[in-house]
């Protein structure tokens, strides 16, 4: 993508992504005792071990989000005080962490975990750097990193879905955890420079009821978790346009957003059935 950075700040990104990628590294190889945390949530008892797996996905998006507000601090208009609040351009890379924590829990191999630990690096690195863009509109390179967030939104979404699906876990669990990533990417996809911060937040919420609502509905049918993915992945998309086209136009739909709805849906039966009525 076109960069409009300068070199202290990618010199900042670096620093980032590499303190990222050591982060699991320095816990495959640290030994330490892992408590059990046991908890009554709403007459459900749950419990997780504090092991290194759990670490790992509470210690890289932490560490995601503190590096990226980092590097985005040392953007002018945020020095200059016209950007107030910076964190609709955090999740995409903390999400972007998360997905990175949790392939790296799921993978067997080492060289399939070294691999997959310099790819997600290297993506942060450039998600965190398309956020640096996107926080002044008028910058060259707005438009594509825009669209390369939104493009990363919706892979991370579709993964995470899949991935929150197949532990098979209580729906308590994996509703809780698909409406979280839901409103993380809805913040970053609504409220910059879109339809405001306040505006963007209260609609973020509602489609991350509504994914977690589908969520905890499609753990009662017997369906693949690539099927589930898919279909909590077009309920997304379809809100957010929706919510875009209502709030930017008043209400006032255009035959190409129609049109986008109908390819999403044609798509998602194609998909839904080589998944599952094929077999």
């Amino acid at each position: 993508m076109p960069s409009t950075i300068p070199a202290p700040t990618l010199n900042r990104i670096f620093a980032v992504v590499s303190l990222i990628v050591l982060t699991p590294a320095l816990l495959l190889v640290m030994d330490f005792p892992a408590p059990t945390i046991s908890a009554d949530v709403l007459g459900s008892a749950l419990s997780f071990q504090l092991n290194q797996n759990a670490l790992l996905l509470l210690a890289l998006p932490v560490l995601t989000v503190l590096g990226t507000d980092w590097v985005l601090q040392d953007h002018p208009e945020v020095r200059a005080g016209i950007v107030r609040f910076l964190f609709p351009f955090w999740t995409v890379p903390a999400v972007a962490a998360l997905t990175l924590a949790l392939l790296l829990t799921r993978a067997q191999a080492l060289p399939t975990w070294l691999l997959g630990l310099v790819l997600g690096g290297l993506s942060i690195g450039l998600l965190i750097a398309a956020e640096y863009n996107i926080i002044a509109s008028d910058s060259s390179a707005y438009e594509i990193s825009r669209v390369g967030v939104n493009i990363a939104s919706q892979v991370l979404g579709l993964l995470l879905f899949v991935l929150i699906h197949s532990t098979r876990e209580r729906s308590l669990v994996t509703a809780t955890g698909a409406l979280a990533v839901a409103f993380a990417l809805a913040v970053d996809m609504l409220a910059p420079h879109l339809i405001g911060n306040r505006r963007g937040l209260g609609a973020s919420a509602l489609i991350a009821l509504l994914i977690g609502q589908a969520m905890w509905a499609l753990n009662y049918v017997r369906i693949s978790s690539a099927s589930a993915g898919i279909v909590l992945l077009a309920i997304f998309h379809i809100s957010i346009t929706l919510v875009q086209q209502h709030l930017q136009m008043q209400g006032k739909q255009e035959r190409q957003t129609a049109a986008e709805f109908a390819l999403i849906v044609i798509g998602s039966i194609i998909l839904l059935w080589a998944f599952e009525f094929s077999k």
